[in-house]
């Protein structure tokens, strides 16, 4: 049973407004980018988790 619902993490928002505000050419901009991606791909990997764990619990 999974007692609280899944958040979007802080640094994924966090993320997604630096990479909106940094223009293409900052020297940050690909380093913010790729850790962006690895966090998206993270938390959607567990959300699947938790739907699989649904089932399961139930």
């Amino acid at each position: 049973m999974i007692a609280k619902d899944r958040e979007t993490p802080r640094r994924i928002l966090m993320n997604d407004r630096l990479v909106e505000r940094l223009r293409p050419n900052h020297s940050l901009w690909e380093v913010v980018k790729a850790d962006l991606a690895k966090r998206k791909a993270g938390y959607r990997g567990e959300l699947q988790l938790d739907y699989y764990l649904g089932y399961i619990s139930k």
